[in-house]
């Protein structure tokens, strides 16, 4: 995931089809025409935090506003944030940075990361928790009269309870607090949305408790000092852990959204058969790997990506005549609205001369950060391929770049390949231009150059 490229991987035997699948698309034809483009999600991704250096960039490049004591340690996924030292340790980013950028709201919005202690609950056997107040998040300063403004989602000291609380102008609210019973060897979603009607917290991929709305917001002065991870602004109230993956958005991510995302990457954590605890990187879908149902493997290949914008996703193949079960799809962090067209093919040619001389077929398209999916309209033959596609649509003809580039084979940069004065998309999607002008459908796959 933090290779910038979506990872596709197979799981074989989690459903395989009865019976036999639809017949295959005929390539050489017209493929199915894509369903309309989605609208755009209510809000923004703020900013990522892969914790993979220590440099401790935003993936928007933005450095910290501070940072001490703190690790940089090997996981499942690269690397992680670890606060955890017997000295005051912080690591704090500007609520808004210099040139205006937003990197958290307190009004609004959804935080999302990996935590795993370096402890266990006092209800755990042996367990002692974090043994002080322990900031996951933090805005602000907690004081005993509310005057300096608060805002913070942490555990108590017994590791038992997660709690989201602020304060400002003298007083002060708990919104929202769930009972927890953690080891040291497990791995955590913890997702928080929030909104001035309500608060939701989201364990493991599941709602766990909601609580009321955000009403008290820390004062300026207080986001001027940033936010603090994994303790508070004093380097004290340590989460004694590691952080993977933070995330920040300007809107709440439904529970839909949140469930798949927590599904798809759940295959890779340590507990879950993805690797052992052994330092070692966890394996690559599609890198030559078997996959879990014992036999049927997947192979990675080597094959050209157009760029980041629009194709993002390596190419993989099953080296099997088995239908099609489960794909499982890692969604990258950047992606806007996290919808996404498959596409697929049976004869996987290279690039050449800038063309692209493999003709994909449209397969399906996934729901709102979908990461399981099945394809009911393909058949699977001893080699099969699959790309994955975002929504953009630089020229605005209504076909995404990734559908031109890879199906209609026409300029996504240009609405109107041909120059006949009738939009791509139109031609395409209906197939009925006014007589006399020749149809897209009518071209041939090496006719229009892919930049």
């Amino acid at each position: 995931m933090k290779s910038g490229r979506i990872r596709l991987s197979l799981v074989i035997a989690l459903s395989l089809f009865s019976g036999a699948l639809a017949a295959p698309p005929v390539f050489a034809g017209s493929p199915p025409a894509p369903p309309a483009l989605p609208g755009p999600p209510p809000g923004v991704l703020l900013s990522a935090w892969n914790f993979n250096d220590t440099n401790w960039l935003s993936s928007r490049g933005y450095a910290p506003l501070s940072f001490t004591n703190i690790d940089n340690v090997d996981d499942w996924d690269r690397n992680a944030l670890q606060v955890d030292n017997s000295d005051p340790a912080w690591l704090a980013y500007r609520g808004v940075e210099n040139d205006g950028h937003t990197n958290l709201t307190c009004d609004r919005g959804t935080i999302s990361f990996w935590f795993i202690p370096n402890w266990e609950s006092t209800n755990v056997d042996g367990g002692t928790g974090p043994s002080n107040w322990a900031q996951l998040i933090d805005v602000g300063m907690w004081t005993s009269n509310a005057t300096y403004g608060w805002w913070s989602l942490y555990l108590n000291p017994a590791g038992t309870s997660i709690n989201f609380s602020a304060q400002t102008n003298g007083a002060g609210v708990d919104y929202l607090n769930y009972p927890i019973s953690w080891d040291w060897n497990t791995w955590h979603l913890i997702t928080l949305t929030y909104s001035s009607t309500n608060s939701l917290l989201y364990l493991d991929g599941q709602v766990a408790t909601n609580g009321a709305g955000v009403v008290y917001l820390p004062p300026d002065a207080a986001l001027t000092n940033g936010f603090f991870i994994g303790s508070g602004n004093t380097g004290l109230a340590q989460a004694h852990g590691l952080f993977e993956d933070l995330r920040t958005y300007s809107y709440q991510l439904d529970a839909v959204i949140i469930s798949n995302y927590y599904a798809g990457v759940l295959p890779d954590l340590p507990t879950t058969g993805g690797f052992s605890m052994d330092g070692s990187s966890p394996p690559f879908p599609g890198d030559g790997t078997n996959g879990s149902g014992g036999g049927v493997g997947f192979s990675g290949l080597g094959g050209p990506i157009f760029g980041t914008n629009d194709l993002n996703l390596n190419i993989v193949g099953l080296s099997s005549a088995h239908d099609l079960s489960y794909l499982v799809i890692y969604p990258p962090w950047n992606e806007t609205n996290g919808v996404w067209d498959m596409f697929g093919t049976t004869n996987l040619a290279f690039s050449v001369g800038g063309l692209n001389l493999t003709n994909w077929v449209w397969v399906l398209r996934t729901g709102i950060w979908q990461t399981n999916v099945t394809a009911t309209n393909f058949s699977i033959t001893d080699q099969s391929y699959f790309r994955l596609g975002t929504m953009l649509d630089s020229d605005g003809d209504g076909l995404t770049d990734a559908y031109e580039r890879l199906v209609s084979h026409t300029d996504p940069n240009n609405s109107d390949s041909d120059g006949d004065g009738i939009s791509d998309g139109y031609e395409y999607l209906y197939g009925s231009p006014p007589a006399g002008v020749p149809t897209l459908a009518g071209h041939t796959i090496y006719s229009c150059p892919i930049p």
